[in-house]
């Protein structure tokens, strides 16, 4: 009921308090679109494609292109432990691919996916400098998701493709790809589940296109922003529930549960985000010790079809058989042995890298992945701010998010740099709040878009 009756002073002086982000040095709103202009071309097909010497250029790497100057041009700020788990992942890419395949085709085959890599992260670490810089990203980037969201509402219910079909029209079908070389051209199938048709709107694949709005809604949740940004992101994210997939109502679920959470901190005293790790810590052991596949195997399980979650604890089991046999460079593009029914996608993006490309390279990347959730944690408990507090909550819950629905998912395509952008700007963000001194807590003041109590 705010907004609906008169407060007194002290009340509204408190309220603000609590709810308003102290405002750093105001970078210009200039300064954020590099990284929107990624973000929008990650929600355009990729049959929007140029083509040079066989080389397929996608909407996200055009921008990669376009921005490179820029990216080259910006200063960079100090190095975090983070930086250099990814840099050395990136360069563990090129070096498994060299390995397999030889110096010369390694390259250039690797360099193209630890491009795909360092090329997000890093116009991610130069474009946000601070948890402002984040709420303007998300206002700028609401109505690209809001149109995401209902393309694929209006998918669902009609049982018809739209995006896809139509680009494919003007630009020429996908092509399909395996052991890293083009056989086809991609079918765009219709499939129903519950009454609706699996919607992936301009997305590469509807499960995709779940996680990606589910995790999406994080931010608009924890973020304190209001009014037309906050209620297009909102629904932006449950429009997630159209790609009808275990893996997008899996990050629904856990964003929703842990939001829910930290309100209930709000109001009980007994609950804190130490108690909940340590619950969900011995949770996780117990699950680990009494499954038979362990942790892995229970995201795994929670299907909506119980033959996707069998066939799902079949990769794993054979994806493990693989990295075992290829530990330390695993086998790049080329098929990992299997039962001939089975196909050759793993749906399990940390096994599939473990696979492609060893197991060192799963280990860096969950590594800068947890090391920042825990480092963003620990950031979030030192602000003194509560709109500032949530949004540092928000971007670990969707940073967990991302680690779990990733064993349930395989993320490619422009989705596989969008999770090294949601990484790169918890690194920016953790440097910024790092550089602050202890003792220089800056007085409330507005920032350009206003928070919501």
């Amino acid at each position: 009921m705010t907004g609906q009756m008169v407060d007194d002073g002290a009340g509204r002086a408190a309220r603000r308090a609590a709810t308003v982000a102290p405002r750093p040095a105001a970078r210009p709103i200039a300064a954020v679109l590099p990284l929107v202009l990624l973000f929008y071309a990650f929600l355009l097909p990729g049959e929007i494609r140029v083509e040079i010497a066989g080389l397929a250029i996608y909407p996200h790497r055009m921008a990669f292109l376009v921005l490179l100057p820029w990216c080259l041009a910006r200063p960079f700020d100090r190095f975090h432990a983070i930086d250099v788990l990814v840099f050395a992942a990136a360069i563990w890419m090129v070096l498994s691919f060299s390995v397999f395949y030889g110096f010369q085709q390694g390259v250039v085959r690797g360099a193209a996916l630890a491009i795909d890599v360092m090329a997000a992260y890093l116009i991610a670490r130069l474009s946000i400098r601070s948890l402002r810089d984040l709420r303007v990203l998300l206002v700028m980037i609401a109505p690209g998701l809001a149109l995401a969201g209902l393309t694929m509402a209006v998918e669902s219910v009609t049982h018809t493709n739209l995006v896809h079909p139509a680009a494919a029209r003007i630009f020429g079908p996908l092509p399909l790809y395996e052991n890293g070389q083009a056989i086809g051209t991609v079918d765009v199938r219709t499939e129903v589940r519950l009454g609706l048709m699996r919607a992936r709107g301009a997305f590469a694949h509807a499960i995709l296109a779940g996680v990606f709005l589910g995790t999406m809604l994080g931010l608009y949740l924890f973020g304190s922003l209001r009014k037309w940004p906050y209620l297009a992101g909102v629904a932006a994210g449950f429009c997630s529930i159209f790609s009808v997939s275990s893996a997008a109502f899996l990050a629904l679920l856990l964003v929703l549960a842990l939001y829910a959470y930290d309100r209930l901190q709000q109001i009980a005293t007994f609950a804190s985000w130490r108690l909940f790790m340590v619950v969900a810590g011995i949770l996780m052991l117990v699950g680990q010790v009494v499954s038979s596949s362990g942790i892995a195997g229970i995201v795994i399980r929670l299907s909506l079809n119980p033959a996707t979650g069998s066939y799902r604890l079949r990769i794993w089991e054979y994806g493990l058989q693989s990295i075992s046999n290829n530990p330390w460079f695993g086998i790049a593009f080329s098929g990992y042995d299997r039962p001939s029914w089975m196909i050759e996608s793993i749906d399990n993006h940390w096994l599939l890298m473990g696979v492609r490309h060893g197991f060192v390279e799963p280990l860096l990347l969950l590594a800068a992945f947890i090391t920042a959730i825990v480092a963003m944690s620990l950031v979030a408990v030192r602000q003194t701010g509560e709109a500032d507090r949530r949004l540092c909550v928000g971007i670990a819950v969707i940073l967990a998010v991302i680690v779990i629905t990733g064993f349930s998912v395989s993320f490619f395509g422009a989705l596989a740099s969008w999770i090294f952008v949601m990484l790169g700007i918890a690194v920016s963000i953790l440097n910024n709040e790092r550089s602050k001194a202890p003792a220089a807590a800056p007085a409330p003041s507005r920032i350009a878009f206003r928070t919501a109590s």
